[in-house]
C-alpha cells in the first residue's frame, strides 16, 4: 500500500542537493545570528528569538542529511554511485 502522508524533507530530498546545502546555511545562520539580533516586542517572539541559536546547529544538520540523501539519489535513476 502507498504511503499517504508525504513530509517536508521528502520534498527536499527530490530537490538538487545542492540547493539543500545553501538552504541549510542561510537556515543556520538566520538562527544563530540573524534571528536573535532583531528586538521583538511580543514576550513569546522574545523567547523563541532567545532559543533559536541552540536549534541552530540541530536544524542545519538535518538539512546536510537531507542533502546527502538528495546527493545519493542523483544521477542515474536513483541508483547509488560511488564517487572516490
Amino acid at each position: 500500500m502507498a504511503r499517504q502522508s508525504k513530509t517536508i524533507l521528502d520534498d527536499l530530498a527530490l530537490i538538487p542537493w545542492w540547493i539543500n546545502v545553501i538552504l541549510a546555511t542561510l537556515v543556520y545562520i538566520s538562527f544563530k545570528y540573524l534571528i536573535p539580533s532583531i528586538s521583538f516586542q511580543s514576550l513569546l517572539y522574545k523567547s523563541i528569538a532567545k532559543e533559536l541559536p541552540s536549534l541552530a546547529p540541530l536544524v542545519g544538520g538535518l538539512l546536510l542529511f537531507v542533502a546527502g540523501i538528495s546527493a545519493f539519489n542523483e544521477g542515474d535513476g536513483g541508483r547509488a554511485r560511488v564517487i572516490i
